[in-house]
């Protein structure tokens, strides 16, 4: 057997282990999710809902916001523009609920880079000055009523806490771009935030659902700090890990509504995606490659030939990266996801195509703007 076959089984038993790390970390991910919140003080929370255009089911998601099983918070919505769509059905509703304190608003703070930040910056204007806590979400999420206490639990229950983020699902993937979408949560986000969580700690957050106690967060800068940074989310998390805060994972995993875009729309998501984390963990991001174990034992099989190690090596490699997909999205809850684990080979096929495009490229498209993304992780509009 030569020496350029027993690395590529050495690089794929290696993938192949991640994997299996990953399945058991989700299983003590689940544990912890069928954990009763604990009781708390509950301080005051603000949550911020910066939108951007009029997505599929946007009301059932800003509506799920509304109806917390929390005591004390208020709701702001923000767009940039009053022209918008999603700032005409966020008033609506605002108009039409009484039981929290909620609000939309329209326009921009400062000329940062990220146009989210500067809707975010907007909002952070509108909030109460009695709110300790801040809870961050995307648009295109949709909670369950003790998603607040979950988020904010852990904060409120332990000072060296400064942020709190989560992972999330992909639900109503009913088009081919949905179920791609779905599968690059499912099968290369979710494994790598539970064997990071587990193991060492989060330095970062993710922009599905983050939550940092305000004090800390305008200390370290606030969303001033951030205001020209392509991973707004990430440099949340950082800046508050810096200040030798804690950054936990909360056992609560947030729904995020697919829009089921067409693929180009969908690969070009994905992509920004990949850039994005090259920009966050270049290091990181280049031995990631690793992971797509059925990449090597493709390759491995090549070279090997069609024997039966060959055939062994193959076939084994894609029942674990199966079995250990199943179990990651029985973890999270996604039903959809047992299913969808029979296609984790093939997608670690496709992912690789998109690690080469995010190592390669350095712009991104976001909302139809096209963005160069600079060595540090700023970015710069493009004319």
């Amino acid at each position: 057997m030569s020496n350029t076959v027993i690395a590529l089984l050495i690089i794929t038993l290696c993938g192949s282990m991640y994997h299996v790390m990953a399945a058991v970390c989700g299983i003590l991910f689940y544990l912890r999710r069928k954990r009763d919140i604990p009781g708390s003080i509950w301080p005051k929370a603000a949550c911020l809902k910066p939108l951007c255009g009029y997505d599929f089911e946007t009301s059932l998601n800003l509506k799920s916001f509304l109806d917390q099983d929390y005591p004390d918070y208020e709701v702001v919505f923000g767009t940039a523009k009053k022209e918008d769509g999603a700032y005409q059905e966020a008033y609506s509703i605002c108009s039409e609920d009484r039981s929290v304190h909620c609000k939309a608003v329209f326009g921009e703070v400062g000329d940062g880079g990220n146009p989210k930040v500067r809707n975010l910056r907007n909002i952070e204007g509108h909030i109460s000055p009695a709110a300790e806590v801040v809870v961050l979400s995307d648009s295109d999420t949709r909670v369950t009523k003790d998603y607040l206490k979950s988020m904010v639990a852990p904060i409120s229950s332990d000072p060296t806490v400064g942020a709190v983020t989560s992972i999330y699902r992909v639900e109503n993937t009913s088009s081919l771009g949905g179920i791609m979408e779905a599968l690059s949560v499912e099968t290369t986000f979710v494994p790598g935030v539970l064997v990071v969580s587990t193991i060492s700690g989060l330095k970062y957050a993710f922009g599905a659902s983050i939550a940092i106690r305000r004090s800390d967060f305008l200390e370290a800068g606030g969303f001033r700090a951030i205001e020209d940074y392509l991973a707004d989310d990430y440099k949340i998390g950082k800046i508050i890990y810096e200040r030798q805060k804690r950054v936990v994972l909360s056992p609560y995993v947030v729904s995020v509504i697919s829009t089921n875009q067409g693929l180009k729309d969908t690969f070009t998501h994905l992509l920004r995606w990949s850039r994005t984390i090259r920009a966050c963990e270049p290091i990181g991001y280049f031995f990631s490659i690793i992971s797509y174990s059925p990449l090597w034992a493709l390759i491995a099989f090549k070279a090997i030939g069609t024997n039966p190690v060959g055939w062994t090596v193959l076939v084994g490699t894609c029942l674990i990266r199966i079995f250990s997909a199943a179990l990651v999205a029985a973890a999270i809850g996604s039903r959809g996801g047992l299913i969808r684990a029979i296609l984790a080979p093939v997608w670690d096929l496709l992912s690789s195509l998109l690690w080469l495009g995010g190592l390669i490229i350095n712009q991104v498209t976001w909302r139809g703007v096209r963005y160069k993304v600079l060595s540090d992780g700023r970015m710069a509009g493009i004319q």
